[in-house]
């Protein structure tokens, strides 16, 4: 997880996560790396999503902020 305050987004290796690097058992093989980040916008379901098809043309949210991710090497 991130070390910035109000970032939302979490990852994890293998089949669980850790509070700290530290704490983490899991592991990438040599050569293997996901980096990972945003747009800087918000974090909060402010994007109003509109779906004329829904019953009553339902409107969905979605967080203004977009993350782009690098993957080296098929991690997970």
């Amino acid at each position: 997880k991130s070390v910035n305050d109000g970032q939302k987004l979490i990852i994890g290796a293998g089949n669980s996560l850790a509070d700290t690097n530290a704490l983490n058992t899991n592991s990438l093989t040599n050569g293997q790396f996901l980096i990972v980040g945003d747009n800087g916008l918000k974090q909060g379901l402010s994007v109003a999503l509109a779906n004329p098809a829904a019953p009553g043309g339902a409107t969905s949210y979605r967080f203004a902020s977009i993350w782009k991710v690098q993957n080296t090497s098929s991690v997970g």
